[in-house]
């Protein structure tokens, strides 16, 4: 685990999960023509942890297409390379027609026979087996866990499923970087430099006049590691604020994809070349 990980964390919510049916299995169940019935179930793997989805059935579920399961869970403190897999499961069984007879009132009478107590032919410790089938598979990492669709892999094709699963995922991060000391701040005009009391703590930069401001007294100003330039004493002040804040940049580009990333010398030529 690289320092970045250890002074960042994300945490992951899922929520509204939804599967989509096949549009010949919704004309047939219209029509009457399914003899089967189908019950889904989802299984959410996140390390050590698992998470259950109720039970979902195509006769009595199924709205305007879709199984909308009651699913909602948090997954916290997790790393940059975190992977969730997402497991859906269908059992199959025959719908039955029950004839409507009168009922009989029987007579009361003692009963002489007792029933035979079953045992497992495994034994008390046997593992039973489920009918539920794997229909597909999924997972949720940094590089896509924006998405609205997931598309499931392993999918049996005879499945009334459509392939895809929705969720609603929500990724928020926690930069726990933690770093203060004297920098000389360059303000707006690129001119002047101040000496400042500066502290980062997560991926902000606030900064104050003297050390014991920062208890008592709002920042003068407040950066977000962009655009701004700042130089240290001396060379070895310098060299311990970069480490501090490329570790705070790194991170933020880890778990932000939207984020500027650095250029190599040969592109910034580039780019300066298509400018001018």
């Amino acid at each position: 685990m690289n320092l970045e990980e250890e002074s960042t964390k994300g945490s992951l919510t899922l929520t509204n999960l939804r599967v989509p049916l096949k549009a010949d299995f919704l004309v047939a169940r219209a029509k009457q023509t399914v003899p089967e019935m189908h019950h889904f179930i989802c299984i959410v793997y996140s390390g050590a942890n698992v998470f259950v989805t109720n039970v979902l059935n195509t006769d009595k579920d199924l709205k305007n297409g879709f199984l909308d399961f009651e699913f909602g869970v948090r997954l916290p403190e997790l790393n940059s390379d975190f992977s969730v897999i997402v497991h859906i499961y269908d059992l199959i069984t025959m719908k039955t027609q029950i004839k409507k007879t009168p009922k009989k009132t029987p007579k009361k009478h003692k009963s002489t026979m007792k029933s035979p107590s079953v045992r497992s032919p495994g034994g008390p410790n046997a593992v039973l087996s489920t009918s539920f089938q794997l229909n597909g598979i999924f997972n949720i990492n940094i590089s896509n866990y924006y998405k609205k669709s997931f598309k499931l892999e392993n999918f049996s094709f005879n499945s009334p499923l459509e392939g895809v699963i929705n969720m609603k995922t929500e990724l928020t991060v926690e930069h726990n970087y933690y770093k203060e000391g004297l920098l000389d701040v360059c303000d707006a005009s690129g001119i002047r430099w101040n000496l400042r009391w500066v502290v980062l703590k997560g991926h902000q930069l606030g900064f104050w006049r003297f050390p014991e401001d920062v208890a008592s007294k709002s920042a003068l100003g407040s950066i977000n590691l962009e655009e701004h330039l700042m130089s240290a004493e001396n060379k070895e002040v310098s060299q311990e604020w970069a480490q501090h804040i490329s570790r705070a940049l790194n991170g933020i580009r880890i778990w932000n994809s939207d984020t500027v990333k650095p250029y190599r010398i040969e592109e910034f030529d580039e780019l300066l070349i298509a400018l001018d």
